[in-house]
C-alpha cells in the first residue's frame, strides 16, 4: 500500500503541476524569421520572448527584448493581440505607456507596416539611443502564434516574415524556426499543456504503478513473487 501511495502522489504532483505552470521561450533574427530594412538589416537584431502561466493568479505573463545595433535607436514597438483584446485583458505588471489600438500599413508613423495590425504599441524613453528594449504584458489571455513590428529613425523598420497570415502550430517553445511570436490569444484558460519532461516523470509514474499492481494481485492470489536473483 505505501508503494501505491507513494505512486498516486507522484502521479498527482506530476498531473496538478502540469496544469499549474507553463514556460515557453523563443526568438526571431533578421538572419532568419525577421524581415529588417536599411540599418537594422544586420544579425544584431533579434526579437527574443519569454512566455509563462502563474496558476495563483491564473494570468499569463509575455516578456519581449528586441535589440538592434543602435543605429537608429528604437521608437517604439507593437506586440499583435486577439481582435476580442480589450483593456480589461491587460494585467498589472504591463509596462506602463502602451496604447491599445489598430494599425494600418497607410500611416506614416509605420513606416514598412505591410498590413493592418491590431496590438498594443510601446513608446521606448530615448527613442534616438534605446539598443534593446524590453516590455511586458500581463493577461489573462493564452498565447497563440502572431505578429510584430518594430520601428525606429524614419525609416528603419522590422517585422516577421509570416506578418498577415495564420500559423496553427501547436504552442510551444520556437528555437528560429518559424516566422511567428508568441502573443496574447482570444482564449482565457489556466489549462496548459505538460511539457515532455512532464509526460515522462508521468509515464514513470504509471510504470511503477502497474508494476505495484500487479504485485498485490499475485500476493493475493497466492501467486509466487518476482524474486531479484
Amino acid at each position: 500500500m505505501k508503494k501505491i501511495f507513494a505512486c498516486l502522489t507522484l502521479l498527482a504532483a506530476v498531473f496538478f503541476g502540469s496544469k499549474a505552470f507553463a514556460y515557453y521561450e523563443g526568438y526571431i533574427s533578421w538572419d532568419k524569421n525577421l524581415v529588417a530594412s536599411y540599418a537594422w538589416a544586420n544579425s544584431k537584431s533579434v526579437l527574443s520572448w519569454i512566455v509563462s502561466f502563474d496558476s495563483t493568479t491564473n494570468y499569463w505573463t509575455y516578456r519581449y527584448t528586441f535589440t538592434t545595433d543602435g543605429k537608429p535607436g528604437i521608437s517604439h514597438v507593437i506586440t499583435e493581440v486577439s481582435g476580442t483584446f480589450d483593456s480589461d485583458n491587460i494585467q498589472d505588471g504591463t509596462t506602463k505607456g502602451y496604447e491599445l489600438d489598430a494599425y494600418s500599413s497607410g500611416d506614416r508613423s509605420n513606416p514598412g507596416l505591410i498590413g493592418d495590425l491590431y496590438g498594443l504599441k510601446f513608446e521606448t524613453t530615448k527613442k534616438s539611443e534605446e539598443k534593446s528594449y524590453t516590455w511586458t504584458i500581463v493577461t489573462d489571455r493564452a498565447p497563440m502564434w502572431g505578429d510584430f513590428y518594430a520601428k525606429g529613425g524614419k525609416n528603419d523598420y522590422v517585422y516577421n516574415t509570416g506578418f498577415g497570415t495564420t500559423y496553427d502550430a501547436p504552442i510551444g517553445n520556437n528555437e528560429n524556426l518559424s516566422g511567428w511570436v508568441l502573443v496574447p490569444d482570444t482564449v482565457t484558460t489556466t489549462t496548459t499543456v505538460p511539457e515532455p519532461e512532464t509526460l515522462i516523470l508521468l509515464g514513470i509514474g504509471i510504470l511503477f504503478l502497474i508494476i505495484a499492481l500487479r504485485k498485490i494481485r499475485k500476493r493475493k492470489a497466492g501467486l509466487p513473487q518476482d524474486r531479484k536473483k
